[in-house]
């Protein structure tokens, strides 16, 4: 059995779309995100995950790019 890791899924699969690589362990779909922090995301149903330190800044710029395009639809 051939197994792949979130982050290939995201890199081959996701990352045109509105998902946010946040953890090694963690995809997550835009439309669910209520509040973002420095280091961590606050999702719909009240959990918070983490977002790993060397993933932050690119967290940061990919929220801020999916809120701008969606502005301008």
């Amino acid at each position: 059995m051939v197994g792949f890791t979130v982050k290939e899924v995201y890199d081959t699969r996701l990352e045109s779309g509105d998902f946010l690589f946040v953890h090694a362990s963690y995809l997550v779909n835009y439309d669910y995100v209520i509040d973002i922090k420095y280091d961590s995301l606050l999702i719909q149903g009240g959990a918070s995950l983490p977002i790993s330190q060397n993933r932050r800044i690119d967290v940061c710029r990919r929220y801020a790019t999916i809120t701008q395009q969606r502005r301008l639809v």
